[in-house]
């Protein structure tokens, strides 16, 4: 019965390792995207690298006239 049960917990601690590797692999996945997005915005650009579009401004009336209708 031990070495039914010592069995059992080095198979739990063998899956779990072999799961924590992928995770590890995708949370260094997660912070290379986190990095390449904020170095993209620091050289102005959208999150994913694409080159921003300029605004177009808006049109406001003037305070002292009224809008066209």
């Amino acid at each position: 019965m031990e070495k039914r049960t010592v069995v059992i917990a080095m198979l739990g601690a063998v899956s779990l390792g072999v799961t924590s590797c992928n995770t590890f692999v995708g949370v260094g996945r997660d912070f290379k995207r986190l990095g390449e997005g904020v170095e993209n915005t620091a050289y102005g650009k959208t999150w994913d690298g694409q080159p921003r579009r300029a605004r177009q401004p808006q049109y406001t009336p003037p305070s002292n006239q009224v809008a066209p209708q």
